[in-house]
């Protein structure tokens, strides 16, 4: 790997290659554990989809409702609290008959989920960084402009979860790094391989990890989240009901 490779007088190895098997065996851990998480979720996504859609649907007009309903207080607060709207003006975004504009909120909250996904994956905020991670980035914001630029609110959704979870800019493989100082060579994998036990820790304590290791059959999970998600989907409906 171009990294100091001398053995000891004893014929033992180094503390650096000690360091070096150490970080290569974390990082196959972390990308088994990693690819098994993608995949129970993605299989959730798929079981619960309809629950998914009508839920942020609902979670869209709730908040439509509120802003419609906060800048109707703003207004009257504007011309006085006797203030009487007439009758010609009498009518609400939030209402059955009169509904908020599906395509100005939608275009809200794209821009709300791309802003805050970009932040975390823009190629500039990976300059520094090694070329792999850099290409990454690169990528994972061409994926982004497109879907942003589709205007596909539910598929920027999910790509947005999957950003903010950490799983798209996923560990790069360690390719080593050329240190001529020993000391800092050292302290380099002893970082590296801290990053990684920090990373794999996260996962192996995230409840899905539990339910993958410990469930005999982790699909059985879903059918757990399922009344969860009905119950929060007649929440919101009450909440949103004129």
């Amino acid at each position: 790997m171009g990294l100091l490779r001398q053995k000891s007088i004893e014929g033992q190895d180094t503390e650096v290659e000690v360091l070096e098997r150490q970080i290569r065996q974390l990082e196959a851990e972390l990308r088994q554990a990693e690819n098994a998480l993608n995949a129970f979720t993605s299989l959730i996504r798929s079981r619960l989809a309809d629950e998914i859609r009508l839920l942020n649907q609902l979670t869209d007009l709730y908040k439509a409702q509120k802003k419609a309903k906060k800048d109707k207080r703003k207004e009257q607060k504007k011309r006085g609290k006797n203030y009487q709207e007439p009758k010609y003006l009498m009518r609400s975004a939030a209402t059955p008959n009169n509904p908020p504009n599906p395509t100005e909120e939608n275009q809200q909250e794209l821009k709300r989920l791309y802003k805050e996904a970009i932040v975390k994956v823009h190629p500039d905020k990976f300059v520094n960084e090694d070329c792999d991670k850099a290409s990454i980035a690169t990528d994972i914001t061409s994926q982004l402009n497109d879907l942003y630029q589709s205007g596909d609110l539910e598929l920027l959704r999910d790509f947005h979860e999957h950003i903010l979870s950490g799983n798209a800019m996923s560990y790069v493989p360690f390719a080593g790094k050329p240190v001529a100082n020993t000391l800092l060579l050292r302290e380099y994998l002893y970082q590296k391989k801290q990053e990684l036990e920090v990373r794999l820790s996260s996962i192996r304590q995230s409840r899905l990890y539990e339910v993958l290791t410990t469930y005999q059959i982790p699909e059985v999970f879903i059918d757990e989240l399922r009344p969860q998600f009905t119950e929060r989907i007649l929440v919101m409906k009450k909440r949103t009901r004129s």
